[in-house]
Formats: C-alpha cells, structure tokens, sequence
C-alpha cells in the first residue's frame, strides 16, 4: 500500500497543482507540504479530514488503508446514478438503432460507460470547485 505521503503528491499531481498552490489552498507552506509528501511529518487530522474533503477522496484512501478512492457514501451514490444512467442511456440508444449486431452493441456500450464516466467526473470536478469557491 501507498504511504500518505505518496498519496498526497499522487492527487496533487492528478490536480495539476504545485505544492505551492495545494499550500495556498490549506494555509500551508510548500515546504510543509514537501515534508508530508516525503514522509518526514505526519499532517494533523484536520488537514487530512480537509484534504480528503477537498479532493473527494476518502481518509481511509489517504491513510492507505483502503485502495478505494471514494469515501463510501460517494462510492455508493456514483454507481447508483451511473447504474441508473448508463441503463437508460443504452436502451433509448438501442432502441433508435435496432438491428445492431451483439459485437456492436458491446462496443457501444463500451463506449458509453466511458463517456459517462468522464462526464461523472467533470461534473464532481466542477462540484468540488464550488464547493470550495464557496467556502
């Protein structure tokens, strides 16, 4: 398992963010955060509650003690609505095209699984942006 200092650069990273900027964001400074990401300090739990809330991860992610990212009532809800979405959208699809081979509709509802998952995290992004705009 990741340490949490490894798990903090990996979504700074994935955030586009330099540790300056992620220090900014939390009344940090870049070396702070340069010491959590190296393991050579451990950050409060404050700052982790704060972190995961942020970025929309779980503690537990954080803490490496888990490999799932979302906290669990996230998880939960994000596969209820892409169930739901992902079933409607396929068969109004289907039904608009109806005499596609079983090759073909694997391949688009491949392909749409993949739209919806990109537009599911556009829109947590967008969320987690007001969120913290508001704030």
């Amino acid at each position: 398992m990741s340490t949490l200092g490894e798990r903090l650069k990996l979504i700074r990273k994935e955030n586009n963010l330099t540790q300056e900027e992620l220090g900014k964001i939390f009344g940090l400074t870049k070396y702070s955060i340069s010491l959590y990401e190296n393991n050579k300090t451990s950050p409060s739990d404050d700052f982790k509650t704060k972190l995961a809330s942020y970025f929309n991860v779980s503690v537990d992610w954080l803490l490496g003690l888990t490999d799932e990212k979302l906290p669990a009532d996230k998880l939960r809800e994000a596969s209820a609505k892409y169930k739901k979405s992902s079933e409607y959208s396929l068969d109004d699809f289907l039904k608009k095209v109806p005499d596609l081979t079983e090759k073909e509709k694997s391949s688009l509802e491949a392909h749409l699984d993949f739209a919806l998952k990109l537009i599911e995290k556009e829109r947590a992004e967008k969320a987690r942006e007001k969120g913290y705009k508001q704030k």
